[in-house]
């Protein structure tokens, strides 16, 4: 009988590429599956999927012994081989157990246009329809120039390569090669002496490590940035290779002529660690295969060796092709190329063909929102958003009004990630018959109404949108609403790309689903009449440009003998105080409407009209207090981006290494690298950090908001930055 969690060990077994196992990994698997008490079948099918051929045209695959094999495991019981090793393999290329999909709310989880987090591979092209391409063979004019700009293409300035300029009568690399010198120390020694200070020049050409490496030795341990794998084949043409690899629009950072055979194309991977850099590697060569590409398969390792240009190589040479000219520059780039590619998408269409108009979609909330469109409902902590949400909820399942809008009537799911079940059911309590009073006839559709308690059980919205797809979609919900997204938020909410990222999940659900998403966050820190309502949420301005319509909330100042139209008695004859809030909209697919003034009367929020010669709190009276005021978000907004360049900075000065030393250029360089998204979000350049870090003629900083200047240094020397103050 098979183990309990039958559905969950095949699940590991198909995220284990069977291309990628070689003979004893493949009879390992069948081993432990005819342990854990699975069928032949479904080894089988596993293995099925290899399509490898070996040299002598042989499948790798045979039906006959896969059968042959599964029966002599029972004769052999020592050494027996569990069901850990299928887990163990699929972890390897980056499954996670069920039990174990748990993320922090720190961390940073990419999201792709769908809810898969797993790489992408698709059949794009037929082999068959492209030609060849051709490339310039002959000996270069600029050799050296040519390997110089291949280096630079590839490492960092600071990125230890190894170069194998040695080689065996038979063209193969001689030696471990020189790994002990960074890029910049390559640069010198070759501009100054030459290719030949690499090596004595051999007839077999020379070669390098396609990925940087520690200085310590160049085997895979030694690797320190997984960046790229190695794309090749001696089994095509030259020109049709370069062909497929232009099609494919692999994101190459350099390809190169290797003198024989093949063209070496350098391909993104950008991984994070080892296991990442092997779950990419395969689907790469998945993906190659798909589109008739027949790479070397050896080349999966890391410390993989890749020919240099400009190098001899018998009667030919190696040569630079091309370097950073691709479509797509990194790997997401490139995958997110791909999804699009393979998404359905809706046909270009011309208008005068269009002929009678396609009709609306229905106004869930009259005047503000349509079905399946998006809506943001932002305000400050403990202004009884929630409840909000709730009345919204509330107004929908029965077709009531809500601020003064019809709602249409709908079924309705709250996904409720703060507050515990036993408050939200009384709280719900409390508001549906707090509104029944104001509606004649009473309750009467309290069913449209479901709730998903979700507190302790918060998950990133990536991860919960599949969930969501699958437990709701045969409910045929009407309004989905998410409350708060700070529970669910992945990557930082001021990155302008992360929430982009974010916020299509929305997207995602509404389009599956058919449904409405309204969904509720805070207001950032500071009184928020000092800003423009649509500045007001916290975090990036992707939030409030994103959804079709946005609402937000702020208090309203009412001082003095004023307060007195704030004051209500409760249910139970106490003297309340209500909260004052305006309503504004900004909303993409109506005319805006006029503000509208709420007391939080707990509750419920009600219309009031009282409250129009009252400004919001912050908010400037006058034309001179505004002036000011814009000033001041204008400071605030320039003190905090160089809070944030002072702090990319110091992020960079505590990566350069003992020895280096930290220049504008080394800055740039590794902010480039490792923080380009937020340098983007900050405008932020190499010119800007060098004329931020200069000195005036006194020899004081010449930006006050800067934390760093540059050292006093000798005439054509670069300056080194420290901290003012240092």
């Amino acid at each position: 009988m098979a183990d309990d969690n039958h559905e969950g060990l095949l699940e590991a077994l198909d995220a284990i590429p069977v291309e990628s196992c070689d003979y004893q990994t493949w009879v390992d698997v069948g081993m432990a599956l005819h342990a854990s008490g699975f069928s032949l079948q479904d080894w089988q099918r596993w293995s099925a999927q290899d399509h490898r051929v070996t040299d002598k045209g042989r499948p790798y695959y045979s039906e006959r012994e896969t059968a042959a094999k599964w029966r002599g495991f029972s004769k052999n019981r020592q050494d027996r081989v569990t069901s850990g090793t299928i887990i163990h393999l699929a972890e390897s290329f980056g499954w996670v157990q069920p039990s174990k999909r748990q993320y922090g709310w720190d961390d940073v989880v990419r999201i792709a246009d769908g809810p898969t987090l797993a790489p992408v591979t698709a059949t794009l092209i037929d082999r068959r329809d492209v030609g060849g391409e051709s490339f310039d063979r002959a000996a270069p004019a600029d050799a050296k120039g040519e390997f110089l700009r291949w280096l630079r293409a590839l490492f960092s300035h600071n990125d230890h390569v190894c170069i194998v300029a040695r080689t065996t009568p038979e063209g193969k690399p001689s030696g471990r090669g020189r790994y002990d010198l960074t890029r910049e120390e390559l640069e010198d020694l070759v501009e100054r002496r030459g290719l030949e200070a690499l090596g004595e020049a051999t007839d077999g050409g020379a070669f390098a490590c396609v990925n940087p490496l520690d200085g310590d030795g160049r085997e895979d341990k030694n690797v320190t940035k997984f960046k790229y794998a190695l794309v090749e084949s001696d089994k095509m043409d030259a020109e049709k290779q370069l062909a497929l690899i232009h099609e494919m629009k692999l994101p190459c950072a350099a390809i190169t002529w290797s003198g024989n055979k093949s063209v070496h194309a350098i391909v993104h991977i950008d991984a994070k660690d080892k296991k990442e850099y092997r779950e990419r590697v395969a689907a790469l060569y998945d993906h190659l295969r798909k589109n008739g590409f027949e790479q070397d398969e050896q080349n999966k390792n890391p410390s993989r060796l890749t020919r240099c240009p400009g190098w001899a190589r018998g009667n030919g040479w190696q040569r630079l092709i091309e370097a950073d000219q691709s479509e797509f520059l990194t790997w997401d780039e490139w995958q997110d190329w791909i999804v699009s590619e393979v998404t359905k998408l809706p046909d270009i269409e011309t208008f005068s063909n269009i002929g009678e108009l396609p009709p609306l979609a229905p106004e869930i909330i009259s005047g503000v929102l349509r079905q399946k469109q998006k809506m943001l409902v932002v305000g400050p902590s403990k202004a009884g958003k929630s409840f909000l949400m709730i009345e919204l909820a509330i107004a929908v399942a029965e077709g009531w009004d809500w601020f003064g809008h019809d709602c249409m009537m709908g079924k309705v799911l709250i996904i409720n990630f703060e507050i515990q079940r036993a408050s939200m059911m009384h709280r719900l309590r409390k508001v549906y018959d707090a509104m029944a009073e104001r509606h004649e006839g009473g309750i009467q559709h309290e069913g449209n109404l479901d709730v998903w308690n979700l507190r302790g059980h918060s998950a990133p919205l990536n991860l919960l949108t599949p969930k969501l797809l699958r437990q709701a979609a045969s409910r045929k919900y009407d309004l989905v609403i998410i409350d708060p997204i700070y529970k669910v938020l992945t990557g930082d909410e001021n990155s302008a790309s992360d929430m982009a990222e974010f916020c299509n999940q929305f997207d995602v659900i509404a389009e599956n689903m058919g449904c409405t998403v309204v969904y509720c966050h805070h207001h950032a820190k500071g009184e928020a009449g000092r800003r423009a309502a649509m500045d007001r949420a916290s975090g990036s301005g992707v939030f409030t440009r994103d959804p079709d319509a946005f609402l937000d909330m702020s208090p309203i100042s009412v001082e003095g003998e004023s307060r007195s139209l704030l004051t209500y008695e409760d249910e139970d004859g106490y003297q309340r105080e209500a909260l004052p809030y305006r309503v504004t909209y900004t909303l993409r697919e109506f005319a805006t409407p006029m503000p509208t003034d709420v007391l939080f009367k707990w509750p419920l929020h009600v219309v009031t009209e009282d409250l129009h010669a009252f400004s919001v709190v912050g908010e400037p009276k006058t034309r001179a207090e505004a002036g000011k005021a814009s000033a001041k978000v204008r400071q605030d907004k320039a003190v905090a981006r160089w809070d944030t360049i002072n702090a990319l900075i110091g992020e960079a000065y505590k990566e350069c290494r003992k020895g280096d030393r930290f220049t504008v250029g080394w800055c740039w360089d590794w902010l480039v690298e490792n923080r380009g998204e937020e340098c983007f979000d900050m405008a932020l350049s190499k010119n800007v950090i060098a004329n931020a870090t200069k000195r005036d003629k006194d020899g004081k900083p010449s930006n006050p908001m800067c934390e760093w200047v540059k050292k006093p240094a000798e005439k054509g020397v670069a300056a080194e930055l420290e901290r003012v103050g240092a």
